[in-house]
């Protein structure tokens, strides 16, 4: 995970070893290399999917959505009328805990699944909304 912030002005580019959670380095980076890294670090997780658009969930968005902040998964921030994702009831606030009976961890893992499934039509996905937790079937041929 990687963190930006200023101080004294400066703009700084906090890396973080993810796996030890120890700071790896801090650098001063020029707002332009901030905002290629913005932009970088949204394509990677954030992506727009049969009418949904998902977000790795950060503790931040947990917080925004009601959810404690070590909550794993994918949450949908929006949906589009009419989509796939709309007609298989699919709304802002969900979080994507598993296909198929898999864990989702991030964006990452549910691209791969839905390319996976898309010779089978539909992908089974486990979703919480608040307080619920049920299935979900998306449809991916539409």
């Amino acid at each position: 995970m990687s963190k930006y912030f200023s101080k004294g002005g400066a703009t700084l580019y906090l890396l973080e070893n993810a796996e030890a959670g120890n700071i790896a380095s801090v650098c001063p980076i020029t707002e332009q290399e901030l905002t290629y890294l913005q932009a970088e670090y949204e394509e990677d997780h954030t992506a727009t999917i049969h009418g949904m658009t998902v977000n790795d969930l950060t503790p931040e968005l947990a917080k925004q959505y009601g959810y404690i902040s070590d909550t794993q998964g994918v949450i949908v921030t929006q949906v589009d009328t009419g989509s796939s994702a709309a007609k298989s009831d699919f709304c802002p606030g969900f979080i994507i805990l598993a296909y198929n009976n898999i864990k989702v961890k991030n964006l990452r893992e549910l691209k791969m699944a839905i390319e996976n499934a898309a010779d089978k039509g539909s992908l089974l996905l486990l979703c919480r909304h608040g307080d619920l937790t049920r299935f979900y079937t998306l449809t991916l041929n539409q």
